[in-house]
């Protein structure tokens, strides 16, 4: 397999903990110069990131004061790597390391078709198990559908990994920051399809994705369940249409009662109450209770 090419640029966004480290690697493990690494230190407050500029002080480091979301992140870190001059933009999450090879097979597939705005790779958790990053819309609780086969073209990508073209960024727009986290790549996937983009899964690159421990991991609690609720009813608000919305909230009354018993009856109906809450607020732009959340220190 080929080295990545010259023009490609890596996007990292911190927040906190220690994965962020062997995710950098990985990058560097692929043949990426650290100077072609936009690292985001987004407000971190628990001495990770400055950790993290000692162990890796090559890379372009861009400093925010305080935690903004993955979406201004990668935005931020987005517009640093195309004033370096990227024609693509590798964004990976900081608990996701790259397979030998993923870079450079994404690149030689994305550039099969000048008109795919952006490629995701295989997603697999480390012991090998494999995560539906990409699919179809479905309007249900989670309004995305990850059952089933995928599509080599499908209707939305993930930002877990995703190589995007810079030309389909600066025609597109950025990620919409509203989302803060969850939801804003497939909203801007959306947006890429409408003016006649289309998205690759690549299924011969492959990267492990370890799951979400910047926002709670797998934890039913976690800041995750509010947030991917609150990132579901923006993006109905955003892109569905009248009988999508109908649909969305007829599954909701479906599974709110079924989800208070079953997690009810496992110590977790504090997750679905969260997950209300990310519902209620998303649907009426409130604002994010980021501190309450452990996405903020506290003043």
């Amino acid at each position: 397999m080929s080295q990545p090419s010259a023009d490609v640029r890596a996007v990292i966004v911190h927040l906190r903990g220690g994965e962020t480290q062997a995710a950098i690697q990985s990058l560097l493990d692929q043949g990426l110069p650290p100077g072609h690494i936009v690292a985001v230190d987004n407000g971190s407050w628990d001495g990770s990131g400055a950790e993290l500029r000692e162990a890796f002080p090559e890379l372009s480091w861009l400093i925010l004061p305080e935690n903004r979301g993955f979406a201004a992140g990668a935005n931020a870190g987005i517009a640093r790597a195309l004033e370096r001059g990227a024609h693509q933009i590798l964004l990976l999450n900081p608990d996701c390391e790259l397979r030998a090879g993923c870079v450079a097979a994404l690149h030689e597939a994305m550039d099969q078709n000048p008109r795919t705005a952006a490629a995701a790779p295989r997603i697999a958790r480390p012991d090998g198990r494999p995560e539906p990053w990409t699919g179809r819309l479905s309007f249900g609780p989670l309004v995305i559908a990850a059952r089933g086969p995928v599509a080599p073209e499908p209707q939305w990508l993930l930002g877990t990994c995703l190589l995007i073209r810079a030309a389909a960024w600066r025609e597109v727009g950025p990620f919409e920051e509203t989302f803060f986290a969850y939801f804003e790549d497939v909203d801007w996937g959306l947006r890429a399809r409408r003016r006649g983009w289309s998205l690759l899964h690549w299924p011969a690159a492959v990267a492990l994705h370890s799951g979400a421990a910047s926002s709670g991991g797998d934890l039913y609690s976690g800041a995750k369940r509010y947030l991917m609720a609150r990132g579901a009813a923006l993006l109905v608000r955003r892109q569905a249409t009248w009988a999508q919305a109908l649909r969305f909230g007829l599954a909701l009354s479906v599974w709110l009662p079924i989800a208070l018993l079953y997690r009810g009856l496992r110590g977790e109906a504090g997750g679905v109450l969260l997950k209300l809450r990310g519902y209620r607020d998303g649907l009426l732009g409130r604002p994010l209770p980021l501190t309450a959340l452990d996405l903020r220190p506290g003043t």
